[in-house]
């Protein structure tokens, strides 16, 4: 149905022509002064049932989304398919009984201490100066009616709340008038659960409206237009005795422009149908500016360019934990935005919040504000919380130094050389010790910790009457240990968490015992020793003993789906480490100052014969995958005389031009093209810019294209590596120095190491390689890299060909078995991501040039694209998935099994089963 629009520019019209309009507000007027929408004030009535049922305090921080919105969900009356906002009449209904607690609860969230938005003081200016005289509203909050008496313009002001107040109502009133449709929250008659909104408004009530809608244009402005006792009983079914509203209604709606009337209620569209085309839809970016642009045209003069600032509420909460204080000397930009938007999604998914298909800065900042990982301050600043560091900043140990883990390991040399041992040299391991610091942010501290613990966990044979596959430790106990530790450590403590591995067990320690709500929950009496009464409590099989000390950082760990808030973690730990013969104990220690695990490996004599089997919990995999985590969101494109990239990089005249690639006399490039400091400015038809989605582009020109763009992107950052590229066989490997070979010092799986890329052999000399190639599997995007070498003549380009060559490769490798070949893809993706622990992003700056920043301001503007790859090649395989099924540790579900087997055949192929010739004859 198409209907008819208007502009703002007819809303103006409306105060120099006829007669005087009429608002009609709904809660999206209210919306900037902390007013929620009906969605909204859903989610805020499920909190506080939740905390209702769980005698808790609705002002406790540490109540997360993550804990009410299952609750939510688990309600027999809450429909999960449809709009949260059209279960606001159940909700209200269901939890807000008695009618007392709905009042004390609408009293309580219509308590803003927020200040008044500028949409609002513009309407008191209007309303001041006659030139709004009647404003109708279905909300309850008395922000209008407080803002006049602080004011003191109008002097006076007509309030119906009330059946008695309706005499006062008049078509030609002498002061202004602000009536409630459904009452004040004061005067509770208001209209919320399902039954009172499909009831009728007073009768009395809709005869006295009735003549002043007939008389004057109405603009309905933050109203959904979804309530019956409104739209039918008001509006439509009153049409006709209204000449069908000959003055205009005017329906202000957001986003009108991009939706079309299917966005607009039913109930909105079935009036529109009624009065035909005195019925106009408004297409407005909100409330404040519509009520802005509207006084300042009636006023003829230019707004105040004070800025009003919306402040937070100064009261400190009952509780306020750790994680949730502001870190005034950080920024956005400290966080690393590719994991951020990742798991800020993933966090939406689980948790009910809808994602849009492009997330800008404003959805991701106002993302990061509610769920607290962000504050505003009243001066209008924004800084990262405690919790939001540590969970996303790419080194939080600048503000939060005790946020690592140290990891000790001990045992015979013999055994460490076998267990942990790197490519490289051994000077890391002293006597029978080695130790490493873990650093990043929570998110890669987590892996790291996950890949060293899976190097001790290999599968063996166990003989018995029927042989069986079993691990040293359950995956799932070490899992949520680890988890454990890193979401309720102390942080405030100077002590890191410390993991101390022998060959016999597995010891974590971190800051912080047990939180009081833990030790009211599991203590029955004062005296009680609570190391025994907490213990006594999990192996008896009890969960839901739960409390949080950061409930920042256990909300987003929920989110994600590597932790679950039934409080039975410790529960699964006992389960499953007593299903793997695996002893274990744990408790609060030190006065209940630090909380320590112990977790003995199962008792049997490891047989010498291993090989890797599957587990009904998860196993780590090592893949030859990076995934990239982000492209630019656009790819630019426009005509071009060139046709051949070196004419463009000849003629441009300047030292460095951004990646591009030609195609049928198209130039394609991400950078911005309209931009006159672009160097392929020159190049084009400036008349002929245009730009395409990365989807659109590979459906209009095809994936191959789209590849070759990736990979002269990578080109740029193989180069800024000082790497060599093999462009034919896409092969990269180092040169050698000016004195000869080269080493590179690097951080292996689990310490430091040494490795040499390049050395002399004879007459040639032997570069350790890495083919490459970007590949696409379902909706995921990965780099794919293979362990290889390269021969050359120089030390630098000049390659060996032939069978020599072949002769060569296949005598080199023949030890390269799973773990050297594991170093070596470690080692590769150090050098590619410059040690960076989860995300880089690919330098495409002129050779030699910093790295390119992914800060807010240029990342995520446009200004420059950049593109993020995941650093981390671990792969966690969950219960009945096989390793060839996951890409990466967010499990991509759908990947074509077909070809991850090519790819594992040609791994087998290219690099195993070699054997190391140590003279090579020079013919």
């Amino acid at each position: 149905m198409a209907l008819q629009t208007a502009t703002i520019g007819h809303l103006r019209s409306l105060f120099t022509e006829g007669p005087d309009p009429v608002f009609l507000l709904g809660a999206g007027a209210s919306l900037s002064v902390g007013i929620p929408l009906a969605s909204t004030i859903v989610e805020k009535i499920a909190r506080w049932g939740y905390c209702k049922e769980n005698s808790c305090s609705t002002e406790d921080p540490r109540i997360r989304r993550s804990d009410w919105y299952r609750w939510l969900e688990s309600q027999d009356w809450y429909r999960q398919d449809w709009e949260k906002a059209d279960n606001y009449p159940f909700a209200v209904e269901n939890i807000l009984q008695p009618r007392e607690a709905r009042k004390e609860f609408f009293l309580e969230i219509l308590n803003t201490q927020v200040q008044p938005s500028k949409g609002y003081e513009s309407m008191v200016e209007l309303i001041a100066r006659k030139f709004v005289r009647t404003v109708l509203t279905t909300n309850f909050d008395t922000i209008l009616w407080d803002l006049c008496k602080a004011n003191h313009r109008p002097h006076h002001i007509d309030v119906i709340q009330t059946v008695s107040d309706f005499i006062t109502i008049s078509t030609s009133p002498q002061r202004p008038q602000l009536i409630y449709l459904h009452g004040s929250v004061q005067h509770y008659t208001d209209k919320n659960t399902l039954a009172e909104i499909n009831e009728e408004l007073d009768a009395a009530l809709v005869s006295k409206l009735l003549p002043l809608l007939s008389d004057h244009p109405l603009i309905v402005i933050g109203y959904r237009g979804a309530e019956p006792s409104v739209m039918r009983h008001l509006l439509t079914n009153h049409a006709e005795a209204a000449d069908n509203y000959r003055n205009g209604i005017y329906w202000c709606a957001r986003n009108y422009e991009e939706e079309g009337p299917d966005s607009l209620a039913p109930f909105v569209r079935e009036l529109a149908s009624q009065i035909h085309s005195n019925f106009q839809v408004v297409p407005i970016d909100g409330f404040d500016n519509v009520m802005e642009v509207l006084k300042d045209y009636v006023l003829h003069q230019q707004l105040d360019s004070t800025h009003i600032q919306i402040t937070t509420d100064s009261e400190e909460s009952t509780i306020r934990s750790y994680d949730l204080q502001p870190i005034k000397a950080a920024s956005l930009d400290d966080f690393e935005w590719p994991t951020m938007i990742v798991r800020l999604s993933q966090y939406c998914e689980r948790t009910g919040i809808p994602v849009p298909p492009i997330r800008n800065n404003d959805w991701i900042i106002q993302r990061l504000c509610d769920q607290e990982l962000t504050l505003h301050t009243e001066e209008g600043n924004i800084f990262p919380t405690v919790g939001g560091c540590l969970l996303f900043a790419k080194s939080p140990q600048s503000y939060i130094q005790p946020a690592q883990v140290v990891v000790h390991v001990k045992g015979n040399p013999e055994w460490l050389e076998k267990v942990f041992g790197d490519t490289g040299n051994d000077d890391e391991i002293i006597g029978n010790q080695m130790e490493r610091i873990i650093v990043g942010n929570l998110w890669s501290q987590r892996d790291m910790i996950f890949d060293i613990l899976s190097l001790l966990n290999q599968p063996f044979l166990l003989k018995d009457e029927v042989s069986i596959t079993v691990q040293p430790y359950s995956p799932g106990a070490l899992r949520e240990i680890v988890v454990n530790a890193l979401v309720h450590r102390d942080y405030t403590q100077t002590k890191p968490i410390v993991i101390e591995i022998e060959q016999t067990h597995i010891r974590v320690c971190n800051p912080g015992g047990l939180v009081p709500d833990v030790v009211n929950q599991v203590r029955s009496q004062p005296s009680e020793e609570i190391k025994i009464a907490f213990e006594n409590q999990i192996k008896s099989g009890i969960s839901g003993i739960k409390g949080y000390r950061n409930p920042i950082v256990a909300d987003l760990f929920y989110g994600a789906g590597v932790m679950e808030k039934e409080g039975s973690g410790l529960s699964d730990v006992w389960r499953s480490c007593t299903e793997n013969r695996n002893e274990v104990k744990f408790g609060p220690i030190d006065n209940n100052t630090a909380f320590e695990i112990t977790i003995r490996s199962r008792p049997e004599v490891v047989d010498e014969v291993t090989k890797t089997a599957y587990h009904r919990n998860f196993i780590r995999y090592a893949s030859n995958f990076l995934e990239v985590v982000k492209f630019p969101d656009i790819i630019w494109y426009a005509g071009t005389d060139a046709r051949r990239p070196q004419e463009v990089l000849e003629n441009a005249g300047m030292d460095w031009v951004p990646p591009f690639i030609l195609h049928e006399g198209l130039l394609f490039t991400f950078q911005n093209l309209s931009k006159l400091a672009n160097s392929l400015y020159t190049q084009i038809d400036v008349n002929d810019i245009e730009n395409v989605t990365v989807e659109e582009f590979i459906a209009n020109y095809g994936e191959e294209r789209f590849v070759w763009l990736l990979n002269e992107c990578f080109y740029r950052h193989l180069k800024a590596k000082d790497l060599w590229i093999d462009r034919y066989r896409k092969r990269v490997y180092f040169p050698r120095t000016d004195d000869g070979p080269r080493t590179i010092e690097y951080q292996a799986r689990v310490r430091r190491a040494t490795r040499t890329v390049v050395k002399r052999k004879n007459r040639y000399w032997e570069h350790k390689s890495f083919w490459f190639r970007f590949e696409r599997f379902a909706d995921a995007w990965t780099l794919v890299i293979l362990p290889s070498y390269v021969f050359t003549t120089d030390g630098r380009g000049n390659l060996l060909e032939g069978n020599l060559v072949n002769k060569l490769s296949t005598a080199r490798q023949s030890r390269d078995y799973n773990n050297v070949v594991h170093n070596d893809l470690v080692f590769w993706s150090w050098v590619l991501s410059s040690g960076q622990q989860s995300t880089f992003a690919l330098n495409i700056n002129p050779t030699g040039a910093q790295e390119s920043s992914n800060s807010l301001n240029e990342a995520h503007d446009g200004s420059n694209p950049q593109i993020f790859i995941e650093a981390n090649l671990s792969t966690i395989v969950d219960q009945d998935v096989e390793p060839d099924s996951a890409l990466h540790h967010r499990q991509i579900e759908d990947l074509e099994s077909n070809r991850l087997a090519q790819l594992e055949s040609e791994i087998s192929q290219e690099i195993s089963q070699l054997e190391e010739v140590e003279n090579v004859n020079s013919d």
